[in-house]
């Protein structure tokens, strides 16, 4: 990966005023774990900068653990209604079920309000919409 970019995204992530719990390098890119708590859901988020090729991603993993059985259809439709009205990000699922949020990013041409933007865009999907699911599951 390239240093100016490695260094660039630790630069963006202070000036964010957040900071990185661990940065790994890999075969294939970097790797950046945030930890943040959402002010509305009082949860918890591990965010992932992963910069790999030409592309920053930037997940949450895992958003939800695994979907309860019982509620996968409404669990589903709930996804795809809020994948549809959200802007930037997008959900995405495992096999197991395991709820992802994501966003992804050329590195050309980035630069530091994009990168705000980003997170900006994740962090308040992953806060605001985190309760529509938990009560949704708590629902008998």
């Amino acid at each position: 990966m390239d240093l100016n970019i490695q260094n660039q995204i630790k630069d963006y992530i202070k000036s964010y005023e957040w900071e990185f719990s661990q940065e790994q390098e890999f075969s294939q890119g970097h790797e950046f774990l945030i930890r943040f708590l959402g002010e509305i859901s009082n949860t918890e988020f591990h965010l992932i900068i992963n910069v790999e090729n030409e592309w920053i991603s930037f997940t949450i993993w895992p958003y939800l653990p695994a979907i309860p059985k019982e509620k996968q259809i409404e669990s589903l439709t709930l996804l795809c209604s809020h994948n549809y009205g959200m802007k930037l990000a997008r959900f995405g699922i495992t096999d197991d079920g395991v709820v992802a949020l994501c966003i992804d990013l050329p590195v050309d041409g980035l630069n530091e309000r994009t990168f705000h933007l980003a997170l900006n865009v994740i962090s308040y999907y992953a806060d605001n919409l985190y309760s529509d699911f938990i009560i949704l599951w708590n629902e008998n």
